[in-house]
């Protein structure tokens, strides 16, 4: 259970993603390994800030992503 919301955070992490995606852990793994999203990885940890990410999503908005 997250302690805030996701929509609430400044940085999103892996496990966030995965909420909102509605991905499991090893599918998000994948994913995130993709590139598709532009996420930042420190000590093996996939990370995105809020900003960058609601970007993207209105950047890739009625398009298919394919990984």
């Amino acid at each position: 259970t997250l302690v805030l919301n996701s929509y609430e955070k400044e940085y999103l992490k892996q496990t966030d993603l995965q909420q909102l995606f509605g991905y499991g852990r090893e599918k998000m793994h994948r994913f995130l390994a993709s590139g598709v999203l532009p996420t930042v990885k420190v000590g093996g940890k996939h990370y995105i800030s809020r900003e960058v990410f609601d970007r993207w999503m209105k950047n890739n908005a009625g398009r298919t992503i394919n990984f």
